[in-house]
């Protein structure tokens, strides 16, 4: 058993709780050591780059103006967009695609993201799914076709996790 006493001096009972504490704080030593080791190995790896949002709705837009960066730690993946939608009357779901990593998502689960700013005022947020195609929804959840989009530009943040 230890004792403190002023000015602060600890003494023991016996070598064996001098042992145990020792044992107790190489075990929290190591864990925090993995826990560092994990962390910079993480951080090591990290990657960051171009990307290029594409017309996935099937309608076979092109976008004059798009360009998309990303960073990916371990294994998540941030990555921001701008496209400027092309004119057009087609009334096909808003899809993109083109993101820089293949997602790992189980069946049926969508990572999201959020528009940070359009000219077209009913894009509200967007949904990623498991093949990693963006579309962009309206605050109630409805999908939002290519025509409303048509000649407003996307500002975007896109976050999943992918196995890469």
């Amino acid at each position: 058993m230890a004792r403190i006493s002023k000015p602060y001096q600890i003494s023991w009972d016996n070598a064996k709780d001098i042992e145990e504490i020792n044992r107790k704080l190489s075990l929290q030593l190591n864990r925090i050591d993995d826990s560092l080791v994990k962390l910079y190995n993480n951080v090591a790896q990290a990657q960051d780059g171009e990307w290029t949002p594409i017309d996935q709705s099937g309608a076979g837009l092109v976008f004059a103006n798009r360009v998309g960066h990303y960073f990916k730690i371990g294994s998540i993946v941030v990555a921001t967009a701008y496209v400027l939608f092309p004119t057009t009357a087609d009334a096909s779901t808003s899809m993109l695609g083109g993101l820089p990593f293949t997602q790992n998502l189980p069946d049926n689960i969508k990572f999201g993201g959020f528009i940070l700013s359009t000219s077209e005022a009913t894009a509200a947020s967007m949904l990623i799914s498991t093949v990693g195609l963006i579309q962009p929804i309206t605050t109630a959840g409805a999908v939002i076709t290519n025509a409303t989009l048509s000649t407003d530009s996307l500002y975007f943040t896109a976050i999943y996790r992918t196995a890469e």
